[in-house]
């Protein structure tokens, strides 16, 4: 396949990005770079709500494994492109952007962090050990190889924990879910047995009690010199499912709000000498007001057009410092802002309004105040979709608060 220079955006050329992964979050990057002119390609093997924008632009990618860099490499050398600046939009494809050769990595540059940086943020065991020796507060953790390490465990371990898979993508691609509670310590053996047999590693984590208003996100963007250019704190308003839920309902709040966080991260990211997109989720402990940390996301997220409508472009901001031009510090956003992403939102509001902790008018005004993350008047199709499909499945199950995204 022939390849073609980079496009002619208002008489300058522009290199094109190049997208990697799907869903919400491919969808909301893809809006950001339309609006900026700057063309942009999604490269996904199971193209999800971003197929329907008005945007979308696939590359050719065959059946395959999971994304590594020896397949990426083949990958982008095929593509009729002459460079491109890559954007990773999960952890599996931010690992293989980071195990790129020097001398493809200069053709199709990232803004990211280096492999060990990956490698220990995305795995929950590796992210444990590191929060101890920083000395950052974060939920006590116990790392299970094998389950003679779990049957040596004391009784008292298991009251107040749940487990939680090293790697989250692998374990939510098969269960559809972040983590896994138990009421009974062979109910945890049974599963820890279970997801080994799988071949996803778990660790067992004490749960941090508090609503989903105790969830706090500090999002942000480091450059290559290692200067935080901007920050953006949202706090999670609802989330679905219930438990260990993701997303549903976020509120842009100050950064002086989460100022012990806010240091946190930064020191915890100083030390790995990181550079990129960042979103550090932390819990407020109900039982001490402090700060836990949770885990750090080190790729674009689901919320970052949410993050650009408040004054923080976080993926201009990584495109720009990918091809080392002049990037500049963003030192204020918009402050009380809501958004919502509808699929998780809906089941949300659902379950709460059967519960009675929701009542159908402030059910009805949070979504007047807010925004959706799949809704744009410029891009209708995705949320109109979005909308249909819910319907259906409203319809189809009337009694459920499930809808799988």
């Amino acid at each position: 396949m022939p390849r073609r220079s980079p496009a002619k955006v208002d008489g300058t050329t522009s290199t094109p990005v190049i997208l990697l992964g799907t869903t919400v979050t491919v969808l909301g990057a893809l809006r950001l770079f339309a609006h900026r002119r700057i063309p942009a390609f999604v490269l996904s093997q199971d193209p999800d709500i971003e197929a329907s924008s008005r945007w979308y632009r696939p590359l050719p990618l065959p059946p395959g494994e999971d994304a590594d860099p020896a397949r990426l490499e083949s990958l982008l050398e095929h593509i009729p492109l002459e460079a491109a600046v890559l954007m990773p939009c999960t952890d599996s494809w931010a690992r293989a952007v980071a195990g790129l050769r020097s001398s493809v990595a200069e053709r199709f540059p990232a803004s990211q962090a280096d492999a060990a940086s990956i490698a220990t943020l995305s795995d929950k065991g590796r992210f444990a050990g590191l929060a101890d020796g920083l000395g950052i507060p974060h939920p006590r953790t116990l790392v299970l190889r094998n389950v003679e390490e779990f049957d040596s465990l004391p009784d008292e371990r298991f009251p107040g924990s749940f487990l939680k898979p090293r790697n989250s993508e692998a374990f939510y691609r098969r269960y559809r879910r972040k983590a896994t509670s138990f009421k009974t310590r062979a109910e945890a053996r049974a599963l820890f047995i279970e997801f080994s047999e799988a071949g996803l590693d778990c660790i067992l984590q004490e749960y941090v009690p508090g609503p989903a208003t105790s969830h706090y996100f500090v999002d942000g963007f480091v450059d290559r010199s290692g200067r935080v250019l901007a920050r953006f704190v949202r706090r999670r308003l609802r989330q679905w499912p219930a438990d260990f839920g993701n997303n549903a309902y976020n509120m842009s709040v100050p950064l002086r709000d989460v100022q012990e966080a806010v240091t946190m991260v930064d020191r915890l990211l100083a030390g790995l000498r990181y550079r990129g997109i960042f979103s550090a989720e932390f819990k407020v402990d109900e039982r001490t007001g402090e700060f836990k940390i949770i885990e750090v996301n080190c790729r674009v997220y689901w919320f970052v057009g949410f993050a650009a409508s408040c004054g923080v472009d976080f993926c201009d901001l990584a495109y720009r410092d990918a091809l080392r031009l002049p990037t500049e510090r963003v030192d204020r956003y918009d402050e009380g802002k809501r958004c919502h992403f509808l699929t998780m939102d809906w089941p949300a509001c659902r379950a709460l309004h059967r519960s009675g902790h929701l009542t159908a008018g402030s059910w009805a005004r949070s979504w007047m105040t807010g925004t959706d993350l799949t809704f744009a008047r410029d891009d209708p199709v995705p949320g109109f979709r979005t909308f249909v499909k819910l319907a259906l499945d409203t319809a189809r199950h009337p009694t459920s608060g499930t809808v799988v995204p």
